[in-house]
């Protein structure tokens, strides 16, 4: 199957939103759509995006059916370095469309976004147990900075 990969959009938030439910749940978090506000941890992340400010990317298949998504966003105050606060990294795909290259090329294509938007440096954090996770950012050369609780910064 062949995809798209586009900017992302207000518009997405709620598909972003989704796929970061996946990604916790990836991470052994399960949290109901509806009870997203009891987590603003997680919450912050998807809510208050603004596609204005911050880089996002979107992957569709030929029909535009979103099947995964990559942006940062820039809260300072949950930064992992708060000396040097940088955008976090947030990835995140369908189960059905995992392990068919998305996931690597929607990093690549953020990378892109970034840039373009003067962005050169970029932070993350992954459950320690999220192994394919850690796999993809290892691929892109991303390297232990620190721990937080059960998170690899």
């Amino acid at each position: 199957m062949n995809f798209r990969y586009r900017q992302a959009t207000s518009a997405d938030i709620p598909f972003m939103t989704t796929v970061l439910l996946e990604a916790a749940a990836s991470s052994g978090h399960f949290i109901e759509p509806e009870r997203l506000d009891e987590y603003p941890d997680t919450e912050i992340y998807g809510k208050g995006w603004h596609a204005e400010k911050e880089c996002g990317i979107i992957a569709e298949t030929e029909t535009g059916e979103p099947v995964g998504a990559a942006w940062i966003r820039n809260i300072p105050e949950l930064a992992h370095n708060p000396e040097k606060p940088l955008p976090e990294l947030t990835l995140g795909v369908l189960p059905a469309f995992r392990r068919q290259g998305i996931g690597e090329r929607l990093m690549s294509e953020l990378y892109k976004s970034c840039r373009t938007n003067g962005i050169h440096e970029i932070s993350l954090g992954v459950h320690k147990e999220n192994v394919p996770a850690l796999k993809l950012y290892g691929k892109h050369g991303w390297k232990q900075e620190s721990r937080f609780k059960d998170y690899i910064m």
